[in-house]
């Protein structure tokens, strides 16, 4: 086992007891799905909604696989969490321009086996409704010739509003959907690159799509 998936595996444990103390509960649905990444020990991009800072952190609590995540630099120099993240092997990147370095290091996390978690919308939702899909993910998928397993959260902005310094009473719902597999594009798009950009629009709106039935189920 890696040092990052013991560090990843004693934070699920920190985190499990954290809940139990605030009376935080999660549900999680669908871990099945991941069986396809666990029998054929492949890595995927994992692409979900996003209503929360909390939310990658909570996506940590899935067992049957390591979820990784591209998280905004910034994150890493918050005391504790920044250093926990770091040796949990997630990824900084730069949110204020285009981070090359970090979309190298997701294509090479995910060709290495590794599950990476990118939100297609790119920011957080303010209201909690889905917010139009980015192609970054798609983009991710397409040159990594990877599955993309959808999933949806719903519950996380209730455990630290704005202006609040104690977790509160809520619960936290993920629903995981089952795998997509993009084949017909990846072997049948040339490299030009204007059919990558049209690929990476039509994989854009059926990852969303499924995000928003795994979105509406949960609510």
């Amino acid at each position: 086992m890696k040092t990052t998936d013991i560090y990843l595996s004693a934070y699920r444990y920190v985190l499990k007891f954290l809940f139990a103390v605030f009376f935080i509960k999660y549900e999680i649905e669908g871990e099945d799905n991941l069986d396809y990444l666990l029998k054929n020990k492949v890595g995927a991009v994992f692409a979900s909604n996003h209503i929360s800072n909390l939310d990658p952190v909570l996506y940590m609590l899935v067992n049957s696989v390591n979820i990784r995540f591209l998280a905004k630099n910034s994150l890493f120099r918050v005391p504790v969490l920044g250093w926990c993240i770091k040796k949990c092997g997630q990824l900084s990147v730069n949110r204020s321009a285009a981070d090359s370095r970090a979309i190298r290091s997701a294509i090479d996390y995910i060709n290495n086996g590794e599950v990476l978690c990118i939100f297609p919308e790119g920011t957080r939702s303010a209201t909690g409704e889905l917010l139009p899909g980015k192609p970054g993910c798609a983009m991710i998928a397409y040159k990594t010739k990877a599955v993309v397993v959808p999933s949806a959260i719903w519950g996380s902005r209730d455990i630290l509003p704005k202006n609040s310094y104690l977790p509160r009473l809520s619960k936290v719902k993920i629903k995981i959907g089952r795998p997509i597999f993009f084949d017909e594009y990846y072997s049948k798009i040339g490299t030009e690159s204007e059919n990558e950009r049209e690929a990476y629009n039509l994989m854009t709106d059926k990852i969303m799509k499924e995000i928003k039935e795994l979105h509406e189920s949960i609510r």
